[in-house]
């Protein structure tokens, strides 16, 4: 991590750097650990224990007896007692869930430097001067012990479990994208989302529905489409593709999903196309799809502005989802 930050002089995350970390670096980092703990240990492993301990992703929020509290349960911080050293840390499998990864860092608080010290380790949430908690990064939201792990190294998993927190069945867009019925599984897509989200009387996903929309389900569906287009078409694939181009998870520019519209082929020269008009086919661009959620909506005027405004409503709301 400190590599990746460009921090190994320094030899501890400072808030910055916490806070710009990679998305793809952080999940490959937690999703090793998950897998290989058999789902005891990881970053993702203990916000969610933080988090329904009551712990917040709001860093303003922090909580200071919730955070003591975690500390006790995961084994960093003796009952009502103090925290421990790195030195002390258990490195055991049979250690609390939760109880690594620890980060060691050296920081200096009230002008000593306290090294290892697990309470003052600000990468994972102590209050350094109002500063960042590694829990409270959104794109830790889930995890599960199978989950993909993205490395040239180690490979994929030959097979998706089929994640649903809502109970939604997503063997029949397995089975398109399987087959290569690339229409048949954007039009499954659309549907199971509306269906999850609630919004199939509306026919289209608000912001708010695309905010809250379970992790486990846009992972699920994401990861299908990722693997059976051999890493062609998925949300997250067009993600990367958008904020290769300059947009951000925090700015979303115009002319960034112009040029967008562009490298994926929904527009031709600016000119957007048309749902008909698409290439449902596995030579069709990269990030071409999924895409019809986000004509998944009732206009009255259909046109070729009107395609480019609803398209963009839907997937720049998308994109700036960090567990994406």
């Amino acid at each position: 991590m400190l590599a990746v930050a460009k921090r190994e002089e320094e030899g501890w995350l400072d808030i910055e750097s916490s806070d710009n970390f990679p998305y793809e670096d952080l999940r490959t980092i937690d999703q090793l650990w998950v897998k290989y703990s058999d789902g005891h240990f990881g970053f993702s492993v203990q916000k969610h224990i933080y988090k329904n301990m009551g712990g917040t992703e709001e860093t303003w929020k922090y909580n200071s007896e919730v955070w003591r509290k975690f500390g006790e349960i995961i084994g960093w911080k003796k009952i009502e007692g103090d925290w421990l050293y790195y030195k002390d840390i258990n490195f055991d499998i049979t250690a609390p869930k939760a109880h690594l990864p620890v980060v060691r860092c050296l920081f200096s608080f009230l002008g000593r430097d306290w090294e290892g010290l697990v309470e003052v380790a600000c990468y994972v949430g102590s209050k350094c001067g109002g500063g960042f908690s590694l829990l409270s990064r959104r794109d830790l939201l889930c995890y599960d012990p199978k989950s993909e792990i993205k490395t040239s190294k180690l490979g994929q998993l030959d097979e998706i479990e089929l994640i649903s927190s809502v109970g939604m069945d997503y063997t029949q867009l397995r089975n398109f994208l399987r087959r290569g019925m690339w229409q048949k599984a954007d039009e499954e897509t659309a549907e199971l989302m509306l269906a999850v989200a609630k919004r199939k009387n509306k026919n289209w996903l608000d912001y708010e529905s695309i905010t809250n929309f379970p992790c486990e389900d846009l992972r699920t569906i994401d990861r299908l489409w990722v693997k059976y287009s051999n890493g062609r078409f998925g949300f997250s694939v067009q993600k990367r593709i958008y904020q290769r181009l300059g947009a951000t998870t925090r700015q979303n520019k115009d002319n960034v999903w112009e040029a967008f519209g562009d490298v994926v082929g929904w527009s031709v020269g600016r000119h957007w196309l048309y749902d008909y008009e698409i290439t449902f086919d596995i030579t069709a661009p990269e990030g071409h799809l999924p895409m019809s959620i986000g004509y998944s909506q009732d206009w009255t005027w259909i046109g070729d502005w009107e395609d480019k405004v609803r398209l963009g409503g839907f997937f720049k709301y998308l994109f700036l989802r960090e567990d994406l």
